[in-house]
């Protein structure tokens, strides 16, 4: 599997296991859109929150991420289909995995 792994889950082999921390604020963010159905909201409810995207170190020791959901982050994460456990291509086969947010709300393409 290559590139960054979502929000929410760490990688094992060729499957996906639930961060049960991040996975918490990735639930968080989906309940504020199923109950105010606005990303400008659910932004400004993450920041009140003090919600942040995963801090990654590079090699080199770049740091990236770590920084507060902006409009189109929450968006992508919304939309993203893999938050609802669907099964995903990579190279070789098919990934697999469970999924965190309500599969009637991922990967909606309602948003």
């Amino acid at each position: 599997m290559g590139g960054n792994v979502p929000l929410g889950y760490q990688a094992d082999g060729r499957t996906l296991k639930i961060d049960d921390k991040e996975a918490e604020t990735i639930r968080t963010l989906f309940d504020r859109y199923l109950e105010h159905q606005s990303i400008l909201d659910v932004k400004e409810q993450a920041g009140a929150l003090e919600l942040r995207s995963r801090r990654r170190e590079r090699p080199g020791g770049r740091v990236t991420g770590g920084k507060f959901f902006d409009r189109e982050h929450i968006h992508h994460l919304i939309s993203n289909p893999i938050y609802a456990g669907r099964r995903g291509r990579v190279s070789g086969g098919f990934l697999d995995h469970s999924n965190i947010a309500p599969c009637s709300s991922a990967g909606s393409t309602a948003i």
